[in-house]
């Protein structure tokens, strides 16, 4: 199905089924791959974001980055009315989990404006950035 459909949104669902499954899907992965990388960015959005998600359960955060940025709309990029609060949160998470706190703070910051709860999700982050500061000074003498 994969290997004669253009369509973004049944490629996007394909992926987000590898994902599910954990599959390994080297040649749907491949072929949305190069789709992405040729196509316009508005309309393979939600393909970004499914292989952000893909590379995000993946461990592989770079790419995840890599993708979900590719798929955010770049002149609103953490408003939740122009970009999936699913793709915003798991950007934010790659992020954190490749210490760009500052970046990750940023989404959580607009997305607490209409999630609350969200409050609690960047209050802990910036607990673990100031931690994470606090260490980066401290010099160990032998």
């Amino acid at each position: 199905m994969a290997e004669s459909s253009s369509d973004p949104e049944v490629l996007a669902d394909i992926v987000l089924g590898c994902a599910d499954a954990e599959a390994q899907c080297a040649k749907v992965l491949a072929r949305v791959a190069q789709m992405t990388e040729a196509g316009d960015g508005r309309r393979y959005q939600r393909l970004n974001f499914a292989l952000g998600s893909y590379y995000l359960r993946k461990k592989d955060y770079a790419r995840a980055i890599s993708y979900m940025e590719a798929g955010r709309d770049k002149s609103n990029k953490n408003k939740i009315e122009a970009n999936d609060p699913e793709m915003l949160a798991g950007l934010a998470e790659a992020y954190f989990r490749t210490k760009k706190f500052s970046e990750g703070l940023e989404i959580f910051f607009e997305m607490s404006k209409e999630f609350p709860v969200v409050r609690q999700i960047q209050e802990a982050m910036q607990g673990v950035y100031s931690m994470e500061q606090r260490s980066a000074g401290d010099v160990k003498i032998l």
